[in-house]
């Protein structure tokens, strides 16, 4: 059993305020399925201090910042909820007096799309000048972004002069962003997924190389009982 030891990471988010049961539903029991491949499970728990993957708002802000605390990342949260129009305003790590704080918008799983519909009518306080960087499981799929108008951009596919506008904020990696653009308006999209992804191929790549050394270790220790003989 992989220990994991105590993060700080933001107070629980809520929508409720505990007073309206007319509003409290039970947990999906989907939701509560563990990751069944052994090396992704691994390391959801190690990275994101969970034993599922996300299916709400709640869970990707939970591993965002579970694994910015495991990695000694400070948001440096201002105020985080999920009740007021943009979720989350932090300051960036390093602060000078000219530092202007970070808007941040999550979406769960699947719901990414939600901000192209918000932007596309304009009377959302969620258009994509509401926020400076939003975080999500994972992209709007290429239909609806093309239905919509918009497109998007990977980081890595960017231009230097591009690549230079991207949000520079401690703990939101820019290999993770993309672009999305409609005419004049740009939103920046920060996907957990993508670094979800890299986690798993980074713990693949080690696993192989230590398969690797073992391997070779066993060859060595097979050559020195042979030398041994002699």
């Amino acid at each position: 059993m992989t220990f994991v030891p105590p993060v700080p990471i933001a107070r629980a988010v809520s929508g409720l305020d505990g007073n309206d049961e007319t509003t409290l539903v039970e947990f999906d029991t989907k939701a509560q399925e563990l990751v069944d491949d052994d090396l992704e499970f691994t390391v959801m728990i190690e990275e994101f201090g969970r034993l599922t993957m996300p299916s709400s708002e709640q869970d990707v802000i939970q591993m965002h910042n579970y694994n910015m605390g495991l990695h000694d990342m400070k948001p440096n949260w201002l105020t985080l909820s999920t009740r007021t129009n943009i979720d989350g305003i932090s300051l960036p790590e390093f602060q000078t007096n000219e530092t202007k704080p970070q808007r941040i918008e999550y979406k769960g799983p699947g719901n990414s799309s939600d901000l192209l519909e918000k932007e596309l009518n304009g009377l959302s306080k969620q258009t994509f000048n509401s926020y400076d960087l939003a975080v999500v499981w994972d992209y709007p799929a290429e239909d609806e972004l093309r239905r919509g108008g918009f497109s998007l951009t990977h980081f890595i596919n960017e231009q230097t002069g591009e690549k230079e506008k991207y949000p520079a904020f401690a703990g939101y990696g820019k290999a993770h962003m993309a672009r999305v653009t409609k005419g004049s308006s740009t939103a920046y999209f920060y996907s957990i997924k993508l670094l979800f992804d890299s986690y798993v191929k980074d713990y693949k790549e080690r696993l192989a190389q230590e398969k690797q050394v073992e391997v070779l270790e066993e060859v060595q220790a097979q050559i020195d009982d042979y030398d041994d003989l002699f």
